[in-house]
């Protein structure tokens, strides 16, 4: 996040949109996050008007995976489960990306059309 940030001060960018992922920090997923600004906005459970017509929604983390390389790869983790976060089943996923879909986008968007 400190290089985003620097890139954000450099003025090479006027705004970022994130979503964390999985394997990112506890505080990118909250949205009171000290660093969260005008400039840096966290998508997570979020959307974000990108221009008239335009949403953009995000739901971040991930489930947990089991990686299944090839035979002749030389990164073999033998089918190990890759940790998750902030969801500990695929059901506990699907549960909040219904509520943020119904609850959130859905009424943005129909919000948008009229």
């Amino acid at each position: 996040m400190k290089k985003l940030e620097k890139l954000l001060k450099s003025g090479d960018a006027s705004k970022l949109i994130y979503v964390p992922g999985g394997t990112d920090s506890a505080s990118l997923y909250d949205h009171d996050y000290k660093e969260e600004s005008k400039k840096a906005i966290n998508l997570h459970k979020g959307t974000y008007q990108l221009a008239e017509g335009l949403l953009m929604a995000g739901l971040g983390g991930s489930v947990p995976a089991v990686f299944h390389s090839s035979e002749n790869s030389d990164d073999a983790w033998g089918g190990e489960i890759l940790g998750s976060y902030p969801y500990e089943d695929d059901l506990q996923m699907q549960d909040d990306l219904d509520e943020f879909w119904y609850d959130k986008v859905i009424p943005e968007i129909e919000n948008e059309s009229q």
